[in-house]
């Protein structure tokens, strides 16, 4: 039953950052209900731990339309000063308000996702590897090996960090590169649940609460 619990509130962690309204949440437990008192000899899963969650997306996570991120705030939330928290989490967010990538989708990402530069391809600049088949986890569209091109106004030096990135990843976790390991590791080092924290914790500091309800906005 515990692990039912984790790996719900793992997921409904997702779907939160992801923008997706609180009835998302409710059709899971629905669904997991229904499976339980057929499938199960005990019944309903008790997912105690699920339901506080769920109580905190319906608090957190009105149903209402929410107002485009202005990008100075986007700038001020990802910067390190302000952040007070791991400086990849700020490259994060900054990359989320840059690409338009699902949260889900960027902290999927794994070190050889971020590809650099080829002349033939992108030119200059580099490629995100979104879903790669090899992976065989498609986008919640149903598709595999969708790139984003890096070639971005906004900031312009947003391959680099992300290159960057990866070789202190690949340090850190003392990977090389095309070995299986360095395949199998991820860009980022920190959950969704964490980044959340941090995220509040920065726009509470940054006095921007009344405008800012999600990181996906």
């Amino acid at each position: 039953d515990k692990e039912f619990d984790d790996v719900a509130c793992d997921w409904a962690d997702f779907q939160f950052l992801d923008g997706e309204p609180c009835h998302v949440g409710e059709k899971l437990k629905a669904a997991l209900d229904a499976w339980a008192t057929v499938s199960r000899e005990k019944g309903c899963l008790p997912m105690m731990r699920y339901r506080r969650v769920m109580r905190a997306w319906k608090k957190n996570a009105p149903k209402q339309s929410r107002l485009p991120m202005p990008e100075e705030f986007a700038f001020l939330i990802s910067a390190a000063p302000c952040f007070h928290h791991p400086p990849e989490m700020g490259l994060f967010h900054i990359a989320l308000f840059c690409t338009f990538l699902k949260p889900s989708a960027l902290l999927s990402l794994g070190l050889s996702d971020v590809a650099p530069p080829v002349k033939k391809v992108a030119g200059k600049f580099h490629v995100l590897i979104v879903a790669p088949f090899k992976k065989q986890k498609s986008t919640k569209t149903g598709y595999f090996d969708e790139t984003v091109v890096l070639d971005g106004d906004v900031l312009p030096g947003l391959g680099p960090l992300l290159h960057a990135q990866v070789e202190a990843r690949a340090k850190l976790l003392k990977v090389k590169a095309d070995t299986p390991e360095w395949h199998e590791a991820k860009l980022l080092g920190f959950s969704a649940a964490k980044f959340l924290d941090a995220w509040r914790d920065v726009v509470l500091r940054a006095g921007l609460q009344e405008f800012m309800v999600s990181p996906y906005q």
